[in-house]
């Protein structure tokens, strides 16, 4: 059985972009291109991570972060944040509000794959 990533961003071409690099090392991807639409989603999906931008419209990522984080049912999902945002105060403050990694998305490429095979390797929180 394959993995499910959740890939939560506004952004079409870097959803599309993260669903086709997740593809290719046989992930199954769902994606929510807004905060509100990945709380909708969070209610029929159960993925194994969650790949969040943290500026949308709307819910942002901080919100959609604190639900995952707070709920029995996701509080176990990895979330690495991938943001074109790099400073160190949203770093910060999604490491503490309980994302696991923080990427940004200028690294996405080179650094995607090697983290999310460290949590698979290490048998981390993935479900």
């Amino acid at each position: 059985m394959s993995k499910t990533a959740m890939i939560v961003d506004d952004d079409p071409d870097f959803a599309e972009m993260a669903q086709d690099l997740l593809g290719r090392i046989g992930w199954r991807c769902v994606i929510a291109r807004s905060g509100d639409a990945a709380l909708e989603l969070l209610k029929t999906e159960s993925p194994h991570v969650v790949l969040l931008d943290l500026h949308m419209p709307g819910c942002d990522g901080f919100e959609v972060l604190r639900y995952l984080k707070s709920a029995p049912a996701t509080r176990v999902i990895p979330v690495i944040i991938c943001s074109i945002t790099q400073t160190a105060k949203d770093r910060e403050r999604a490491i503490s509000e309980g994302a696991q990694e923080f990427l940004p998305k200028t690294k996405y490429l080179t650094e995607l794959i090697p983290r999310l095979q460290r949590y698979l390797n290490e048998n981390r929180t993935l479900p």
